[in-house]
């Protein structure tokens, strides 16, 4: 508490200090503008005195007459001609003094400005004095409160313990827990007093350096500004690029999925077939069957039957795993690029046509075993049935 008492005396002081420096600056600052003032109004009328003796100089000059003149009009004239070199010699002081008023007024000008800027710095102090003096004058009133609760309750423990004086060992141990938490109190407030401080040391150091950043990352700002701007025109330029290819692919996308759906449209066309041909050869294997059970045997004819229907059966196999692989790539290929699914729908093409070449030929097979069918039938039927 002590110690926040002297700190709000020399923030007090501080603060009486800036006033009465501010206040010498703003005289000093009158005083400047009054001197500034006076030597204008010396400029203006030396320049008023520098006209006239222009002036009277042109006169004299248009006065001058040629030579053959009287002795006497001649020493007139030298008289008015040292007459006219004295007023030259003294225009030529006057303008030499008008230099030395306006260098005197400039210095005078940039010490005013000094002086403006001295005091805006100081009343900026001033203001940071102020704000730090009404943050330790609410801590002081916060720690006062703090140690009137304290004496209170410090008065409120002694008076209970001088009433206890002459109780049982119960009431000394009672008094010793409370002077032990009148003492943990005590440590508890010094030791908020001592964190409070060490808080507006950080503060004040915090503030200090964010000052220093702010004001070096505005110089920073200021240098990079070019920079940034050259690479503001460069990624817009970038970016300009990369719509145009986007909008390249997005077209070249569009046209592979376009081919995408027509051989989709192709493959299921040929997926229909293949289940035609499959049916069929489901019907000729039936009739097959048929024939073994009344033949009893299978000739030779019959065994060529069973072997186009075994290459049936495996070319039907490895169509339909080519079909699977085709729909996993399908699926994966819709997330690719344009020229990927063009790839895509050429070889799907290709299959298609391999398909249709295979399924012409799976055509001629089941034609040939349903001849070998009927032939064997027919063979059956001549011979009779078996016994």
């Amino acid at each position: 508490l002590k110690k926040f008492e002297e700190d709000l005396v020399l923030l007090e002081d501080q603060n009486a200090k800036l006033s009465k420096e501010r206040r010498l600056l703003e005289e000093r600052l009158a005083e400047f503008s009054s001197q500034a003032a006076e030597e204008e109004e010396k400029i203006k009328s030396l320049n008023k005195l520098r006209l006239k003796y222009e002036a009277t100089i042109a006169d004299m000059e248009g006065e001058r007459r040629p030579p053959g003149k009287p002795r006497g009009e001649r020493e007139r004239e030298r008289k008015r001609e040292g007459e006219r070199k004295k007023e030259s010699h003294e225009g030529q002081r006057e303008e030499e003094r008008e230099r030395e008023v306006g260098l005197k007024a400039e210095e005078e000008g940039g010490a005013r400005a000094q002086l403006l800027k001295s005091l805006r710095e100081a009343q900026a102090g001033l203001a940071e004095a102020q704000e730090d003096l009404e943050t330790e004058r609410a801590a002081r009133a916060k720690a006062e409160k703090q140690r009137r609760d304290l004496g209170e309750e410090l008065e409120a423990l002694r008076s209970e313990l001088e009433d206890t004086l002459d109780s049982t060992n119960a009431q000394q141990e009672l008094r010793s827990k409370r002077e032990q938490e009148v003492t943990e109190l005590k440590k508890a407030l010094e030791e908020e007093t001592r964190v409070h401080e060490v808080a507006v040391q950080e503060l004040r150091q915090r503030h200090g350096q964010a000052l220093g950043e702010l004001a070096e990352q505005l110089e920073q700002a200021r240098r990079s500004k070019g920079t940034w701007e050259k690479t503001r025109m460069a990624l817009e330029a970038e970016v300009s690029e990369l719509r145009a290819e986007l909008s390249s692919l997005q077209t070249s996308r569009q046209e592979g999925e376009q081919r995408r759906r027509r051989l989709e449209s192709q493959l299921q066309e040929v997926q229909g077939r293949a289940g035609d041909g499959e049916r069929a050869r489901a019907e000729a294997t039936e009739k097959l069957q048929r024939a073994q059970v009344r033949s009893g045997a299978a000739g030779p004819p019959l065994w060529a039957s069973v072997c186009s229907t075994a290459i049936f059966l495996n070319v039907y196999l490895f169509l339909r795993e080519r079909r699977r692989q085709r729909e996993r790539t399908g699926r994966g290929g819709a997330e690719r690029k344009g020229d990927r699914e063009s790839q895509a729908g050429s070889a799907l093409l290709a299959q298609s046509l391999t398909w249709r070449s295979n399924l012409r030929l799976l055509a001629e097979e089941k034609a040939a075993v349903l001849r070998a069918v009927e032939e064997r039938e027919a063979g059956s039927a001549r011979l009779g049935p078996c016994p």
